[in-house]
């Protein structure tokens, strides 16, 4: 049982409502009860709550959220039929975007069954070439304490105070004209210091159609693990096709980023 003693007051980085938590939530995400924004719980002490680190900002680009001037380039990229050859569902149309981004601008990070849809923008043009999403799914709560951060990351570790924490499906979409640049690669692998480093996500799983080779050597180079080749699992166009799941594990992840560090 909790004591008024066992709890931090603190302001939303956000909005400035006062908020309190139990002192055990320390370092943990949780929803301000005004805006809703996901907060980091601050150590004892400290006045205000901590943001999540986004947009996050590569040698090449901003990864950042949906913003209501991106509709044209977004378009540009979702309206590409090239981009929906091994994906169920075709390209959208100016109205479905203009949805879409209306929809994203109410999902926060802790916002329970909605992917959170980061757009990849290129710092050079200030062009939005693709988008990522990361959809979590329970079942399990993770404690950020134990989360040892390698050197090389730019984030503080926390937890997520939220079940839908405990795996992430990530999912990336870039404009045909500018792949095979390594812009993929480079915004899945901020993707994932997000959700093993700053998150301390369990796992994270992506899949795809067999025969879409170039996710699959990006899964590859990402260091996800091949979990199975699944016969005839989804319908694409009207067409059976296999599909193949990768995963990482959070301590695979960590094993990798030391050694590649050293």
């Amino acid at each position: 049982m909790f004591t008024e003693d066992a709890f931090i007051d603190f302001k939303c980085p956000y909005c400035g409502a006062t908020l309190s938590f139990p002192a055990d939530d320390t370092g943990h995400i949780v929803s301000c009860t005004e805006c809703a924004e996901p907060v980091i719980v601050p150590d004892e002490g400290a006045t205000v709550g901590g943001k999540i680190p986004v947009p996050i900002q590569t040698s090449r680009l901003v990864l950042r959220r949906f913003k209501p001037t991106d509709w044209k380039d977004l378009l540009d990229v979702m309206s590409n039929a090239d981009l929906f050859r091994y994906v169920e569902g075709g390209p959208l149309t100016e109205e479905e975007v203009l949805q879409w981004i209306e929809r994203d601008s109410h999902v926060k990070l802790t916002t329970p069954g909605q992917p959170f849809n980061l757009g990849i923008e290129l710092i050079e043009s200030e062009k939005l070439v693709g988008c990522l999403s990361l959809a979590f799914s329970p079942p399990i709560w993770l404690d950020g304490g134990f989360a040892i951060q390698p050197k090389h990351l730019a984030f503080e570790p926390v937890g997520f105070f939220d079940p839908y924490g405990a795996q992430a499906q990530l999912n990336v979409f870039v404009h045909p004209a500018y792949q095979r640049k390594g812009i993929a690669t480079e915004a899945a692998e901020v993707a994932l210091e997000l959700c093993f480093g700053v998150l301390c996500v369990h796992r994270v799983i992506a899949a795809c159609s067999a025969e879409n080779i170039a996710a699959i050597k990006l899964c590859e180079k990402l260091g996800m693990r091949c979990e199975g080749r699944h016969i005839k699992a989804a319908a694409v166009h009207a067409e059976w096709h296999d599909m193949v799941s990768f995963a990482v594990l959070y301590e695979e992840f960590f094993a990798e980023s030391e050694q590649q560090a050293q």
